[in-house]
């Protein structure tokens, strides 16, 4: 892929090398958006404090969740599937499979699976 990333294509796959590739950008795009879900989540606590409307709470609440719609818009319009705290690169066979919060891709799921089959592809020991 080289320091090119797809957008708006259907059917994008990935070579395990391009996911890590485009991993580092992924893990900018969501703390980026951590920071404002951090802040929003912050100001929504104060208004709960002060005893804030329902109708205020509620925005707050709209606004969290258009947060995380945005974040995972952004990683769909990249070729990427987002369920959960889970991110999924297309192999054309199956997905590499990145949780959030793990340094990096762990996993591998076939096409049609569950994600009770992960296959782990990073042998333990290399984890440690």
């Amino acid at each position: 892929m080289g320091s090119l990333i797809k957008i708006n294509q259907d059917n994008i796959t990935f070579t395990l090398e391009e996911s890590l590739e485009l991993l580092p950008i992924i893990k900018r795009i969501l703390a980026k958006h951590e920071v404002t879900t951090q802040k929003l989540l912050k100001e929504q606590a104060f208004a709960l404090q002060k005893k804030a409307s329902p109708e205020t709470i509620k925005a707050y609440d709209e606004r969290l969740i258009n947060e995380q719609i945005a974040w995972g818009s952004k990683l769909t319009r990249m070729g990427l599937r987002v369920s959960g705290g889970y991110v999924f690169f297309n192999t054309g066979t199956g997905y590499y499979v990145w949780l959030v919060g793990h340094e990096t891709i762990r996993y591998y799921l076939e096409h049609g699976k569950g994600l009770e089959s992960l296959i782990n592809i990073i042998p333990e020991a290399l984890l440690s």
